[in-house]
């Protein structure tokens, strides 16, 4: 109501203006004064409800863009928002070396075939929490992304392989250290990693292609391991 009281007050002084200057010039009608007193009012009015819905479609965009960099299923940024980061990265004016991992979960399919896919499902959900819980210690500047299936990219900002070994060994062994549960049955699960340390610019296709490379050096080497 304090804002209305406001317009009103403002539309007061229009009037006063538009009655000094017509005083001034030429006759006028205390008919035509009201109209300017309603107008303005009708104005302001109108141009706050106009100010709102702007604010509300904003907000509303603003939350819609957020929802489509999510995985609806692990609730954490999705590949769309991996190509978007990692090409703001390399096109940079000033490029920083980064490194970027890449892992996935070890005979993942057999645990949907074995357990179900809602356990798979919670699997997928639990490792996201445990590394999400890593990553937020200590002001780590890193971001978890899906990228499909059980495969996850991990883009570590300002930090080389030198900074992230004790790092990401530490998220292998609190992921194969976890009890995972199916009805009253427990069971175990790895993951591998492949990591490549960019020191300078190079192609973005170039880059996935050598963290994925990588990961298959972790996997044909016993898995359950991390190839820098």
């Amino acid at each position: 109501m304090e804002k209305y009281y406001l317009y009103f007050s403002l539309s007061i002084g229009v009037t006063v203006i538009v009655e000094i200057i017509c005083l001034s010039k030429f006759s006028f009608s205390y008919i035509y004064l009201v109209a300017v007193f309603m107008k303005s009012i009708f104005l302001l009015v109108l141009s706050k409800i106009v100010i709102k819905l702007l604010e509300i479609v904003t907000e509303e965009f603003s939350k819609l863009k957020k929802h489509s960099y999510i995985d609806m299923l692990t609730g954490v940024s999705n590949i769309r928002k991996f190509y978007e980061d990692l090409e703001l990265i390399l096109d940079g004016k000033e490029f920083i070396p980064f490194s970027l991992a890449l892992f996935d979960i070890d005979s993942f399919k057999s645990i949907n075939d074995n357990y179900g896919h809602s356990i798979g499902d919670d699997v997928l959900n639990k490792i996201c929490r445990i590394i999400e819980n890593i990553l937020s210690e200590d002001n780590i500047q890193a971001q978890l992304f899906r990228y499909g299936g059980d495969e996850f990219y991990i883009l570590f900002r300002k930090k080389t392989n030198k900074n992230i070994n004790e790092l990401l060994e530490q998220i292998r062994l609190e992921v194969v250290d976890y009890n995972f549960k199916y009805k009253e049955i427990e069971f175990k699960v790895s993951i591998s990693i492949g990591v490549y340390e960019i020191s300078e610019k190079i192609k973005f296709r170039d880059i996935l292609t050598k963290v994925d490379e990588k990961l298959y050096c972790a996997k044909v080497n016993g898995k359950n391991k991390i190839c820098y």
